[in-house]
């Protein structure tokens, strides 16, 4: 198998770093920083740009695919080929038993309905935090001014479930505005469980890379090494 990762920039190199960790199994990775953040794209144009991009990872190879970003997963029907980190998300809140819970993400992802709102889930649109770690900014006044503001109100919140795969980045930021008591729950860890139950990325021992972006190669390189210290020697710029 040769496996897919999409994402709208870099925060699925999170999960492949994780990946990496595990399995040596081929991937094709496509960051597609040149679109709009699909956290502020609506729904049908969504839909259809995350379609061309999976089209796009099957046309270079990949039999599997991993939409890392869960602003796209929110418009994508899992199946046995494809996962959402969305789904693992909502798993974590379903497996809570703690509340109240706190879930922070892009805006197509608190608004898509996936995630209930009432006194005991307490939503967050944190856009603006992925923006500063695809641009490399993972410290300073600006970044603390809006986790400080976007977490103000989880200031009682057991366990906060962060549906964007940028935020693990940040996240030592993070636990600095949270109860201490605080649980962040990842995702891309889950869905790297159900991976390795379900799909057979144990079969391999020779790391195969293939990276793409639709947004500018040299920020994508330093962005993905500072946030994740994911080393991308060469990346490939395309237009779809």
């Amino acid at each position: 198998m040769t496996l897919g990762i999409l994402d709208w920039g870099i925060g699925g190199c999170g999960f492949y770093d994780l990946l990496r960790q595990k399995s040596a199994v081929p991937i094709v990775y496509l960051s597609d920083s040149g679109f709009t953040p699909y956290g502020k794209v609506k729904k049908d144009e969504l839909q259809d740009r995350v379609n061309t991009c999976i089209s796009f990872l099957q046309e270079q190879g990949a039999s599997h695919i991993v939409v890392a970003c869960n602003s796209a997963g929110s418009v994508v029907e899992d199946d046995d080929t494809t996962i959402s980190a969305i789904t693992f998300a909502h798993q974590l809140l379903m497996s809570a038993n703690e509340y109240p819970v706190g879930i922070i993400g892009g805006k197509r992802t608190i608004e898509s309905g996936i995630f209930p709102e009432d006194d005991q889930h307490i939503l967050g649109i944190a856009q603006k935090l992925s923006a500063h770690i695809e641009a490399g900014n993972l410290d300073g006044e600006a970044l603390e001014s809006d986790v400080k503001s976007i977490l103000n109100p989880m200031s009682k919140v057991h366990s906060l479930i962060m549906a964007c795969t940028h935020y693990p980045a940040i996240s030592e930021i993070l636990k600095k505005h949270l109860p201490d008591d605080c649980t962040l729950l990842d995702p891309a860890k889950a869905m790297l469980e159900h991976i390795e139950t379900h799909w057979p990325i144990d079969q391999y021992d020779v790391q195969a890379n293939q990276w793409f972006t639709t947004g500018d190669t040299n920020q994508t390189q330093l962005s993905a090494r500072l946030a994740f210290n994911v080393h991308i020697s060469r990346i490939n710029k395309i237009k779809i």
